[in-house]
């Protein structure tokens, strides 16, 4: 059995009274708990107020029996077994009970709905009293549980003295979360009519959240996945003497500790900033949720008695239900060679492919072919357009209640809800190939060694490009971007070694010194370690390029750059990482469908290089005494990296667009001077 108990939030804004920054006492005493306000300013001038909550609590158990058994029989070392476990967590989660809001420049910008990068500031939306969004948190405390069952069997088959081969089975199930109360999303009701489509001429309302344990539903979070059978098989043949073949093959099923949502039961509020798609703003700081648009004050939990009618007007989300567990299939085939002077070298393909990665998709979005009907410039002024609400008064607490709403909520999909997503489709996927070589010195004289190469590549395909993408027949059948991962290296170096100086008593040189001199210069071991790494792929510019080159710049050309403006050479504090003059000023146009990638596939982050260098010694101290030094170099030669764009998301309206954030992301120079005196 294993417990873990977590503690978070910031204890400093407990208790304090809202009222003291003017918010309505009417307002005050509807919060669940008193805390100091979250103040959220979107840019990158401004830090935070308040904390995002002041206390959290949760604790997590497992409980696991693993009975295994082991049988040698001939030339075959069987092992097979069986685990379980059990799985609690329960959390306690005030979360924002006083309120989150955040700014943008939205509000003081020459157009609300598309940005520039003159105009507009956060701190005046602020000042203005005017949030871009917000929410007050009323939440439940969750008691989730679930179980997961293990059978394998392996068979270490040794076929000739050269020869083994490896063969196992493995069978997993995790049953799918479950809460004791039944206080979860059991899914959406995608074909059943809503409870108010009778009240609605004109449109056909679909859909509502299913609650877990509701009226016949089972209380799992998703369906069962039963069939998680991971064959896996590997090779290890002796070809001549100092020639070693390898490879094998694996089918591994991934967790998925996914819960469904506790809409109904945790009831945020949330702030209704515009009426008219974001012309105008609704409410102020002064008084965010007022009477007019919530006429019964905040929002209380209703749990699961509304049904399908739970969030009417606001945004709802579920999970998908018939869904498989990601699986990831690994290989590897690779050769080794023995080599003079004790030296080992292994060269070797290394392959993953994941699958049913889980995916989250927007069902809310005006049709490619409704949207692309109008000329660009005619789209904002129509789709904006207030029209008379055939839902009127049937969504209260919500921005579509009143007389009339802007036309693009009743072309939706589901025009009653602000917006529906839908988590955990089994739609992604990643792949990675590389290959590996190394080579390696067995400790000999003194000296180990260790150099090792990496070439890799690793795609994603974990987003879609636009709300449009998805196929609302089969989500199964979305279409995602493939994109470089975040994280993808394509070239990576390390190289190691070990050094034991031979100086001192036993060593070729100084052998005879005195106590005192091999104290001194006796017993020393150096370590020295180097790692070269590729940059990572920099995310793509929230508008097209205007012209059809890439935006990559080489060390040369950064620093002719530089130059030109004065300086001597390429400065990360004023100078552009890439070509910035192919992209325009503004952000891409609204009502468009975004048809350039989100990643780019050639623009890197800078390379990362560092050296770790360590110095090592132990010596006796008297009959009972072993005094140990050590001194560590942490980035010895202090190789500054700066690997991020100052400007994220990568915003072309922003004045530092294409400039790398002037603080070192690696770790500066550290020196470490550690005595031990062991007795």
């Amino acid at each position: 059995m294993a417990r873990y108990e977590g503690f978070s939030g910031n204890t400093f804004g407990r208790g304090f009274d809202p009222r003291q920054l003017g918010f309505p006492s009417e307002l005050v005493s509807q919060f669940i708990s008193l805390q100091f306000p979250r103040f959220n300013f979107l840019d990158r001038n401004q830090s935070p107020l308040g904390a995002t909550q002041t206390s959290g609590y949760e604790t997590s158990d497992s409980y696991s029996i693993q009975p295994n058994l082991q049988w040698v029989r001939g030339r075959h070392n069987l092992k097979m077994g069986s685990e379980l476990r059990l799985y609690n967590q329960n959390n306690i989660r005030p979360g924002s009970a006083s309120g989150n809001y955040s700014f943008t420049r939205a509000w003081t910008q020459a157009d609300p709905q598309r940005a520039d990068a003159l105009s507009g500031n956060v701190f005046a939306s602020f000042l203005l009293g005017h949030p871009a969004t917000g929410f007050v948190d009323r939440n439940s405390d969750p008691a989730l549980q679930n179980r997961y069952y293990v059978l394998f069997l392996q068979d270490d088959w040794k076929i000739a003295r050269k020869l083994t081969l490896n063969l196992g089975l493995r069978w997993d199930y995790e049953t799918p979360i479950y809460e004791r109360f039944n206080r979860m999303v059991r899914g959406f009701a995608f074909d059943q009519p809503s409870p108010i489509a009778s009240q609605v001429q004109g449109l056909t309302l679909r859909g509502g959240l299913l609650y877990a344990g509701n009226r016949g539903l089972e209380r799992f979070a998703f369906l069962r996945d039963l069939n998680n059978f991971q064959p896996r098989v590997g090779l290890a043949w002796q070809v001549r003497e100092k020639w070693v073949i390898r490879g094998g093959y694996g089918l591994f099923t991934m967790g998925q500790n996914a819960a469904g949502p506790d809409t109904g039961f945790s009831q945020p509020t949330v702030l209704i900033a515009s009426t008219d798609n974001g012309l105008t703003p609704a409410v102020r700081l002064s008084n965010p949720f007022p009477r007019s648009l919530f006429p019964n004050g905040l929002l209380q939990p209703i749990g699961n008695s509304l049904g399908l009618a739970t969030n009417l007007g606001l945004g709802v989300s579920a999970q998908f239900l018939d869904r498989p567990l990601p699986y990831s299939q690994q290989f590897s085939f690779g050769v080794q060679r023995a080599l003079p002077q004790q030296w080992i070298m292994d060269v070797s393909y290394v392959g993953n492919l994941t699958s049913k990665l889980p995916v989250a998709l927007p069902l809310n979005f005006i049709p490619a072919q409704t949207l692309n009907s109008l000329p660009v410039a005619e789209r904002p002024a129509f789709f904006n357009a207030q029209v008379p609400n055939p839902m009127r008064g049937l969504l209260p607490g919500s921005a579509f209640n009143g007389p009339t709403v802007p036309r693009q909520q009743l072309l939706f999909a589901y025009p009653h809800f602000a917006n529906v997503s839908i988590s955990n489709v089994p739609i992604g996927g990643q792949s990675y190939h590389s290959l590996q070589v190394k080579a390696t010195r067995r400790y000999r004289n003194g000296v180990a060694a260790q150099a090792a190469y990496t070439w890799g590549k690793t795609l994603e395909r974990v987003t879609i490009l636009n709300a449009q993408n998805v196929d609302l027949q089969d989500l199964r059948r979305t279409g995602l971007e493939q994109r470089l991962a975040e994280f993808d290296v394509p070239h990576t170096f390390a190289g190691v070694v070990t050094y034991e100086l031979p100086f001192g008593k036993g060593k070729p040189f100084l052998a005879t010194s005195n106590k005192f001199l091999d104290a001194i210069v006796g017993g020393w071991n150096l370590n020295a370690q180097y790692m070269w790494r590729s940059g990572i792929p920099l995310e793509f510019p929230n508008a097209a390029p205007l012209v059809a080159r890439s935006a990559k710049l080489t060390q040369a050309q950064r620093n002719e750059l530089a130059r030109a403006a004065g300086r001597d050479k390429f400065n990360p504090f004023f100078d552009k990482w890439f070509d910035t003059s192919i992209f325009p000023n503004r952000a891409q146009a609204p009502f468009t469908l975004r048809d350039f990638p989100t990643r780019f596939p050639d623009v890197r982050s800078d390379y990362l290089q560092s050296w770790e260098i360590s110095a090592y010694k132990e010596f006796r101290w008297k009959e009972r005494a072993r005094i140990q030094l050590r001194s560590d170099f942490q980035n010895a030669f202090d190789y500054a990296h700066f690997g991020r764009l100052i400007s994220r998301p990568n915003n072309v309206q922003d004045t530092r667009f294409g400039q790398l954030d002037p603080a070192q992301s690696n770790q500066p120079r550290v020196v470490v001077m550690v005595l031990k005196v062991l007795f």
